[in-house]
């Protein structure tokens, strides 16, 4: 509480900043502070600091990620500016408060920069100099890899098995006589017509070798095995080649995108100064007994050096996963891979450029926003099930289940014959013999009951209605969607307070949200 406390006693110079504000709005760019003289993109001033147009797009982005903005029915842009003037004075205070300044602020800002810059350093070295796809490619690509191969396809569950019947063929034994129960066979496919591409790749490369007649070894596929015998292969049908042409030109792309980002990080690894200590790694047996890592965690020694930057033993260990899939050295190039983009992308200094500045200048002030609300705002929330209780005890209309409604509808097709049905009714017939003899619903047999319903999953001309109506009423004849509907309302349930305990956690969510309002205003 000091520290809120500490804060809030500065409130009146923390607030006097919105004297400060000078709200700019305007069809085209508009004027700064009469005092500035320029022209500027900016919509607003907080204590000088620029909101920009740029701002506002961004915030609005977030912000339709996290509600959608197309289903409002009334957006007011000067309410959504005046909110963005509230973030930036809260950035401004955290900044004061030197939060930039934070380890953790440091790191995560540290970490988009490099993201963003490796995303600007693959368009420069990897998309901006692969070739666009000619029509000969795309047309070699359909001929390769849209072939149809005609093959008979037999699975097994057991490897065995599958190289039993393998034997036997190799033997000269004519399987069409063996019996799928004696092979262990699971899947037999005779005859059956696939496109290369449609194959998984174990079976792609096993096919390829193939020449019509032959069998191809025990091909293993998420822990099923296969024999393929090759029947024939014909060219992709011409009229087929439209319809994929989109899909080619996809792939063709992420291949020349493969392609060229291995080139280059070839070319990064022969321009870097690189020095691995292989006799450390190879006596590296993480997997030999559980407490290997333990012991590990806090060698110093030096494992890897990469233009000038060290990664320890230790910190090595730290990288792995709970359970290791590859080897020692296959984890240590994929580190040596990201930290040779991440210098390059770090050295060309992509954040010195307006377009990359302002990006993480936006991120930087949301790390600040997010930082202020956890370490001042919300540590002065205090929660209970004593304040829960009288939140509870306050807000009960707000916990109160729907109306419920108990409903039988007759529905036939024509206006006429629900008059005439309505009419009888009225009269006193009975509403469930008419839904049993009459009705097109699917309620019919029920004898029109449609059980409970609340108000929102209500037809619409019965929901209009409804407040209108209690139990024992029949409703006039209403059109529902192609039909025309009676309803007779058999009960209705008042809404029923939800229990404190089954909404404990919506209590503290709202409780939470309103104090946090209260604080933050």
């Amino acid at each position: 509480m000091e520290l809120m406390n500490k804060y809030l006693h500065q409130y009146a110079g923390f607030a006097s900043k919105f004297l400060m504000v000078c709200l700019l709005l305007s069809a085209g760019l508009v004027s700064g502070c009469a005092s500035m003289g320029k022209k500027t993109d900016a919509l607003a001033f907080v204590d000088g600091d620029p909101i920009t147009r740029e701002d506002l797009s961004y915030s609005l982005g977030v912000e339709h990620r996290r509600d959608d903005l197309s289903t409002a029915k009334v957006f007011n842009m000067k309410d959504y500016l005046n909110k963005l003037i509230s973030e930036r004075l809260i950035v401004q205070e955290a900044r004061r408060m030197g939060m930039q300044e934070y380890p953790e602020a440091k790191e995560k800002i540290q970490a988009y920069i490099i993201r963003e810059s490796v995303m600007l350093l693959h368009e420069d070295e990897i998309l901006n100099k692969i070739s666009s796809n000619s029509e000969d490619e795309i047309k070699k690509y359909y001929k390769d890899n849209y072939k149809i191969f005609k093959l008979d396809v037999l699975g097994f569950n057991s490897e065995d098995d599958a190289l039993k019947l393998k034997d036997k063929i190799l033997q000269g034994s004519d399987i069409s006589n063996v019996s799928k129960e004696d092979a262990g066979i699971n899947r037999i496919d005779e005859g059956k017509e696939f496109t290369l591409r449609s194959l998984a790749q174990s079976m792609q490369k096993a096919v390829s070798v193939l020449s019509p007649g032959e069998y191809s070894d025990v091909v293993e596929v998420k822990g099923l095995y296969y024999i393929l015998k090759l029947i024939g292969v014909a060219d992709p049908p011409d009229d087929k080649f439209d319809s994929v042409r989109a899909h080619i030109e996809k792939s063709l792309s992420s291949i020349k995108e493969e392609e060229r980002s291995n080139q280059y990080l070839d070319e990064l690894r022969a321009q870097s100064s690189l020095k691995i200590d292989n006799d450390i790694l190879s006596s590296l047996k993480l997997g030999a007994e559980d407490g290997e890592r333990a012991k590990l965690a806090n060698d110093s020694r030096t494992l890897v050096t990469i233009n000038g930057e060290v990664l320890t033993v230790g910190e090595f260990i730290a990288l792995l996963p709970p359970v290791i899939k590859i080897t020692n050295e296959q984890m240590l190039n994929g580190w040596i891979t990201r930290k040779l983009v991440d210098q390059e992308a770090l050295r060309r200094r992509y954040d010195l450029q307006p377009k990359l500045e302002g990006m993480v200048r936006r991120y930087e002030n949301q790390v600040l926003q997010t930082m202020y609300v956890n370490e001042v705002i919300l540590p002065n929330i205090q929660v209970s099930e004593e304040i829960l209780n009288a939140y509870y005890d306050k807000n009960k209309d707000n916990y109160l289940t729907p109306v419920r409604y108990k409903i039988q509808v007759i529905a036939v097709e024509k206006i006429e014959e629900a008059d005439e049905i309505h009419n009888s009714l009225v009269n006193g017939a009975d509403f469930s013999w008419f839904a049993r003899m009459r009705s097109k619903d699917v309620s019919a047999e029920k004898g029109g009951v449609m059980g409970w319903r609340y108000i929102s999953d209500l037809p619409l001309p019965l929901k209009e209605i409804i407040n209108t109506l209690k139990p024992g009423d029949i409703s006039p004849v209403l059109q529902v969607d192609s039909r025309y509907s009676i309803f007779n309302i058999m009960e209705i349930e008042a809404p029923q307070l939800k229990s404190f305990s089954e909404i404990k956690p919506d209590l503290y969510r709202a409780y939470m949200s309103e104090e946090f309002s209260r604080i933050y205003d």
